[in-house]
């Protein structure tokens, strides 16, 4: 329910983004990498936070929630050692959950920073130039501390039902890479840099 919520009020900021732009192309046609790298932020953070909060990447397709994962797919001989692996294993899968969201949920300001930026702050940039690259980086600590979770050998790869096929660490790495990425977009933007928005 609060997933569904959450994802209505954010699908509802794109909208209101693409509404936007659209009646003010003027201004937002002179930084059409930007708008492009704008909506692609919003969708990432409103599809990422929709799949980790369902638990799917995590979990699969079968809708149901980390304790009954692990106590289905983790065998247990010794009560006592198994029960504070299984702890473990909860703890960690909600860890990974909640950073992740917390990363998408930054995409999704960083789409909200751009898109107030163009529309009323170039003649004021400094704030919010400083606030994409302390959002992204904050993006970016969450994506490494995301990848060291599911490196560590105790991480609970066998909960996850297509590890064998496609590695939560490679998942992880990729989601990294793309925020690595997206930091020379910033850099080489026309918008971020500071000269060419002082002369418009």
């Amino acid at each position: 329910m609060l997933v569904s919520f959450t994802s209505s009020i954010l699908f509802s900021g794109i909208g209101l983004g693409v509404y936007t732009v659209l009646i003010n192309l003027s201004i937002y046609s002179h930084f059409p990498r930007e708008v492009f790298s704008m909506f692609f932020n919003s969708f990432i953070g409103v599809l990422g936070l929709i799949l980790y909060s369902s638990n799917i990447p995590l979990l699969g397709w079968d809708l149901i929630s980390i304790e009954d994962a692990v106590h289905e797919r983790v065998v247990c001989r010794h009560t006592d050692v198994c029960s504070t692996y299984i702890d473990q294993y909860i703890q960690q899968l909600y860890i990974l959950v909640w950073a992740s969201n917390i990363r998408f949920i930054v995409w999704y300001i960083e789409y909200l920073n751009t898109l107030f930026f163009i529309k009323l702050f170039l003649t004021r940039p400094y704030p919010s130039i400083i606030t994409q690259y302390t959002l992204h980086t904050i993006n970016f600590l969450l994506c490494v501390f995301c990848f060291i979770l599911v490196t560590i050998p105790t991480f609970p790869m066998l909960v996850i039902p297509y590890a064998n096929y496609v590695s939560p660490i490679i998942l992880q790495c990729l989601v990294m890479f793309i925020v690595l990425y997206e930091y020379s977009t910033i850099f080489y933007s026309p918008l971020y840099s500071v000269k060419y928005v002082l002369r418009t």
